[in-house]
């Protein structure tokens, strides 16, 4: 089957990324992704990937399966005003009153919230999660990140989206060491550090094209599903 997928914030480094997956043909598991509209915000790129751009405000170029976002929360937001199709969002950022709106907006369409699109990240929250007993009481819990200079949010969106997952665990962490450098994809390590050992977990990108396939196969599987509101583990691990 032919899907039409939509990209909002379709000129920032990620929404290049997903369009250039696009525009060189992405099949996965028999069906295909075909690149359709592209919303910007201000931008001067009036074409990518041989697709038109325009504002949210202006007229849709087609109608579209499923849309993925890497915008920001405002344009998220705004974005979810116009649709009536699954949506995918890598925009991190959102306060819980935003947060709210995209729970409301997944009871009538699938939504997919995930800072981090990775495979291997959702691998690692789901190796976190088999994390039990009384942890807290033989092991300081430590959290780091690293990511490029220019990364706006501190500490990120996925670091955030761990320390929930301890804490759901019953496993309280300290404040998360981040570092901001040079060109850095993004590094997140947990380390559990008792007196006179440690155990530690870490996922390291290499390349951020990781996160734009992710994000296509999370399209993908949003495409297939009835409202409800997914994670990157319902699409890679169970």
């Amino acid at each position: 089957m032919i899907y039409k997928v939509g990209i909002s914030g379709a000129s920032g480094r990620m929404g290049l990324e997903v369009a250039a997956l696009l525009a060189a043909g992405y099949s996965l598991k028999g069906n295909h992704l075909e690149f359709a509209d592209a919303v910007v915000g201000n931008s001067k790129l009036v074409e990518i990937e041989g697709v038109e751009t325009r504002k949210l405000e202006a007229p849709a170029r087609e109608p579209v399966h499923v849309w993925i976002d890497f915008s920001r929360p405002s344009a998220t937001l705004a974005l979810i005003e116009t649709l009536d199709c699954p949506l995918v969002i890598g925009t991190t950022g959102f306060d819980d009153s935003q947060l709210e709106r995209l729970k409301a907006y997944s009871k009538k369409k699938a939504v997919l919230l995930a800072p981090n699109t990775s495979p291997g990240m959702a691998l690692m929250r789901k190796m976190l999660r088999a994390l039990t007993g009384n942890l807290s009481d033989k092991f300081e819990i430590v959290l780091s990140e690293e990511h490029h200079r220019a990364k706006v949010d501190s500490p990120s969106g996925t670091a955030k989206q761990l320390l929930n997952l301890l804490s759901e665990q019953g496993l309280e962490s300290g404040p998360v060491q981040v570092t901001r450098a040079g060109k850095l994809l993004g590094t997140h390590t947990v380390r559990l550090i008792a007196s006179d050992e440690e155990l530690s977990l870490t996922h390291r990108t290499y390349d951020r094209r990781v996160f734009a396939r992710g994000a296509l196969e999370a399209a993908l599987f949003l495409a297939a599903k009835g409202p409800g509101w997914y994670s990157m583990e319902d699409v890679f691990i169970d």
